[in-house]
């Protein structure tokens, strides 16, 4: 991000939504460089989301995944010190987590094809983010019970 970016995204931090909105229609500004302001105005709300006392960690994986690229830096300046850790964390760790297993070992072990693989890549990757799951003995016994709970975790 250059320096005239971050200065945007600064001096909108203090603003609703709806107000970076009609900003940017008056500018008739689009593409990318919308697209980052916009994410500054979800960076507020998203702060105070990772602020909550208890949060696992996959649900910061999971709040911080769903937004805007830039909006982890705008919420990064928006944020208390909580909220700061966390998207450190984050960036420099949870985000690089994943499950030890693959879509073909689960497909082996019975997994349906599908969004099911899907499912349940993300459920062994929640387990992970959250401490648990450390091998690939531990993954496929969490597989299997997954599967035979019918339910998806």
């Amino acid at each position: 991000m250059d320096p005239a970016e971050l200065t945007q995204l600064a001096l909108m931090l203090g603003r609703p939504a709806e107000v970076i909105e009609r900003s940017l229609d008056r500018l008739a500004l689009g593409g990318e460089p919308r697209a980052r302001l916009e994410a500054v105005a979800v960076a507020a709300p998203l702060a105070r989301r990772l602020e909550a006392a208890r949060l696992r960690p996959s649900a910061v994986g999971e709040q911080l995944e769903a937004a805007p690229a830039a909006a982890a830096l705008a919420a990064w300046l928006r944020g208390g010190p909580r909220a700061r850790r966390r998207i450190q964390w984050y960036l420099a760790r949870g985000r690089a987590v994943r499950p030890r297993l693959t879509g073909r070992d689960l497909l082996a072990i019975g997994v349906p094809g599908g969004p099911r693989v899907g499912a349940a890549l993300g459920m062994l990757r929640r387990h992970r983010l959250d401490g648990g799951a450390g091998s690939v003995a531990e993954e496929r016994e969490l597989v299997k019970e997954w599967l035979t709970s019918g339910k998806e975790a």
